[in-house]
């Protein structure tokens, strides 16, 4: 036995003698019965004779999502609070982040955004509306997170935003 079992073994004896200790107390109270110090004697012996066995399981890390490649991943463009707007390699701004569930039979869509599509098609330019909505989410997160000023992506030029 490794010493943490042993440690859980010895605590939990620790608080079954507290606990029998104050009922054999209430009871002597209650029923005016006097000399209960070798009942509780007896009872600690009792206690100290049980073999407690403890299992302890192994936790199971998580199995992390596997992301399906972009032939097979849906097309929606989703609300990520961290990432409402992201810089590409070409230097453009995008909008959003696409989803991450994979493409039910013959469509462009996961099951959920095949019955709502809020934000639209992450591979298609975002209509003037989805743009405002998502600019105004990051001033509100810059704001609110408190982001330092080099951090902050020059959002001005409505042209770049893709």
């Amino acid at each position: 036995m490794n010493n943490y079992n042993y440690s859980i073994e010895k605590l939990f004896k620790i608080i079954c003698k507290y606990q029998c200790k104050k009922l054999i107390k209430l009871i002597s109270l209650n029923y005016k019965i006097d000399n209960i110090e070798n009942e509780i004697k007896n009872i600690y012996v009792q206690i100290d004779k049980l073999d407690i066995i403890i299992n302890l399981k192994k936790k199971i890390p998580p199995k992390k999502k596997k992301i399906p490649i972009n032939k097979y991943r849906c097309q929606a463009r989703i609300y990520n609070y961290h990432n409402l707007i992201n810089i590409k390699k070409n230097g453009t701004l995008k909008i959003g982040t696409r989803c991450k569930r994979k493409l039910i039979n013959n469509t462009k869509y996961c099951l959920q955004h095949n019955k709502s599509l809020t934000h639209g098609n992450y591979l298609k330019n975002p209509s003037e509306y989805i743009k405002n909505h998502y600019i105004k989410g990051y001033k509100y997160y810059i704001k609110k997170e408190n982001i330092p000023l080099n951090n902050i992506i020059n959002i001005n030029d409505y042209s770049m935003i893709t």
